[in-house]
């Protein structure tokens, strides 16, 4: 894979920094939701915690202990994807790893992630994959179709370049986020993160030295 220079190096370090932040979140997330799922075993975050104190619990809700590893764990996994990004940059695997990969996590991770979750445990209740299916999005089931769509315009735009306009590439964007965030009242920073994630991701794509130079930067000149 040929080494990036000037502002195209700069622009894959920043995607490589949003996508181990953004996904780290979202694999400790899931993790986190599927201890409250099967409480007999304890999440990754909760297992330090209690390392870290022995054998107390928390004293309270307010007890920032909890917060304080979340976050720590948060961090070091997110370092240490970082790190490995780094180490294996030059394999070409890499960056089509960055380019497809990076961008389904980037615009889909979470919607993915909790589809995941909910499937997992309406399969454990129901015992049935196809209604396991159906509800995994339960109560809003047209989001099942919004995010499958999500994911076909990710390989549109890593393959075809479509939509070869920026400017309809964010309006696409800005809709299927500001659906998430109207899902997701309590917790902008999934949507948010997810949003400066795709950014970062579109504009790595258009800088990679593997997209012809035809396919790149052709904005709309009217």
């Amino acid at each position: 894979m040929r080494e990036l220079t000037g502002t195209a190096k700069y622009i894959r370090y920043a995607h490589e920094v949003a996508f181990s932040i953004y996904f780290s979140l979202l694999i400790i997330m899931v993790n986190d939701l599927r201890s409250v799922q099967h409480p007999a075993t304890n999440s990754w975050a909760h297992s330090l915690s209690l390392l870290i104190r022995g054998s107390a619990h928390p004293q309270s809700y307010n007890d920032p202990a909890p917060l304080f590893v979340f976050a720590f764990l948060w961090a070091g996994s997110a370092i240490v994807m970082f790190l490995f990004l780094r180490i294996l940059a030059r394999l070409s695997i890499t960056g089509a790893f960055l380019r497809t990969f990076g961008g389904i996590v980037a615009v889909a991770g979470f919607p993915l992630a909790s589809g995941y979750v909910s499937f997992r445990g309406y399969l454990y209740m129901l015992g049935s994959l196809p209604r396991a299916l159906l509800y995994a999005y339960a109560p809003y089931r047209w989001l099942a179709i919004e995010v499958v769509a999500s994911v076909v315009c990710v390989f549109l735009y890593v393959f075809l370049k479509w939509p070869a306009k920026d400017r309809w590439g964010l309006l696409l964007l800005g809709l299927h986020f500001a659906i998430w965030t109207w899902i997701l009242r309590p917790s902008l920073i999934y949507p948010c993160l997810g949003f400066v994630t795709s950014l970062a991701w579109g504009l790595y794509l258009r800088q990679s030295p593997n997209v012809p130079s035809s396919a790149v930067g052709t904005d709309d000149k009217s």
